[in-house]
């Protein structure tokens, strides 16, 4: 994005996705100053970018399904220079650590909680690690190692954290403390 200046930033998730009120659990926010325009409703709404035909313009979804569709539709419609970015937003945990700060800068999230970096995690857990308290909600056989998945098995567990599995959460919210700042460990 530094490298083309002028750019649309065109989120094509739905409005909840985008607002992160959407009921089915992705919200993971959005990159700042980016457009919302559905790709149900971009077909319909191709006029309202037409400023941008000769400029960048990079098109982001959850998992690269609808940008893709919205990118052939742009690129179809006499867009010149669209990028579709791969994988979507929702695969961002994946991008190398010298990336995180980089996205963290330039996404924003209307959730009431923050996405840390691993080297943020680290960074606290060495400066402040008594006020915190890491709480992992993964599954009982992630945690424990004993899934099915030798992919999920491997990633251990976080020294000190508490385990209490999501689907019994609400049962247990009582046992999280109100005087430290928590911090969820999961793998979505």
């Amino acid at each position: 994005m530094n490298e083309n200046p002028g750019y649309l930033l065109l989120d094509v998730r739905s409005k909840g996705e985008y607002e992160d009120t959407s009921s089915f659990g992705l919200n993971i926010g959005r990159f700042k100053n980016a457009t919302n325009i559905s790709v149900q409703e971009l077909g319909g709404r191709l006029n309202e970018l037409k400023n941008y035909k000769d400029q960048p313009v990079f098109v982001y979804c959850s998992h690269s399904q609808r940008s893709r569709r919205a990118s052939k539709m742009l690129a179809d419609s006499g867009f010149a220079k669209v990028f579709n970015i791969n994988s979507g937003f929702s695969y961002t945990h994946q991008l190398p650590a010298t990336s995180i700060e980089c996205l963290l800068a330039k996404t924003e999230l209307n959730t009431g909680y923050n996405i840390l970096s691993p080297q943020d995690l680290f960074i606290k857990l060495n400066t402040n690690g008594k006020d915190l308290f890491l709480l992992d909600i993964r599954p009982d056989s992630i945690y424990n190692g004993t899934s099915g998945s030798e992919k999920m098995n491997v990633y251990g567990t976080i020294k000190g954290s508490i385990h209490i599995d999501r689907n019994d959460l609400e049962a247990n919210v009582g046992k999280i403390p109100h005087n430290k700042e928590i911090i969820v460990i999961c793998i979505w």
